[in-house]
């Protein structure tokens, strides 16, 4: 699979956006079989009905658990879904020379990296030792958590490392050589913009004055 990304600028900083035809493929349903396909279903079927819980318990933890998820970055999904790609697309516009393109790019991964592998290492040192918590009564939200954020870090590290294996499979034409193209995150669609699937920079400030866009 390719993934195209749109390399744009908000105030003045760099930011990835991905394409709105990326995006359909990478929230597009697992088609596995056997196990693992009963598995995604079993999953996704889970994640619908938390998704519309709002009544008791439940409903409680769903809003705790939304408010924590709002916190994180808002290229993670996409990062974990870098794995799975075979080239990498970043369109540019005519300013924007292809080396510049290519540096941005790479420092973007390293950002990445820098943020997600202390985190990775944090959560899973505490989740082995809040599995001890699970013997008081009502959901285990702080178990949950850290052992979803050590699985979350560790997939969005896989999706980084793939990406950077691809130097050679990542091309950065320029935006007027290709077919107009509906970019999430861009002023005409910034209503349905799916704060899952942007590539921004990272939130912690990095080399040479990047900085989130969010």
């Amino acid at each position: 699979m390719k993934l195209q990304l749109h390399l744009s600028s908000q105030k003045g900083k760099p930011v990835f956006l991905l394409s709105a035809k990326s995006a359909r493929k990478l929230s597009a349903p697992s088609r596995q079989t056997g196990f693992r396909g009963w598995a995604d279903l079993k999953l996704r079927k889970f994640k619908e009905a938390f998704a519309n819980s709002n009544q008791g318990t439940t409903g409680v933890f769903r809003r705790f658990w939304d408010k924590l998820q709002s916190r994180m970055p808002s290229d993670e999904k996409m990062l974990a879904q870098l794995r799975k790609v075979d080239a990498i697309e970043i369109v540019r516009p005519e300013s924007i020379s292809e080396e510049e393109a290519r540096a941005q790019w790479g420092e973007y991964l390293s950002g990445c990296r820098r943020r997600h592998l202390p985190w990775f290492c944090l959560n899973a040192l505490i989740a082995p030792v809040s599995l001890l918590l699970a013997a008081l009564p009502g959901p285990n939200l702080i178990g949950y958590w850290f052992g979803y954020r050590a699985i979350k870090d560790l997939l969005a590290l896989l999706g980084i490392r793939h990406a950077r294996s691809l130097e050679t499979a990542t091309t950065f034409p320029l935006e007027t050589d290709l077919p107009k193209t509906t970019v999430l995150g861009s002023p005409e669609t910034q209503s349905q913009r799916p704060p899952t699937l942007t590539a921004d920079l990272p939130r912690t400030p990095l080399a040479g004055g990047y900085s989130s866009s969010v």
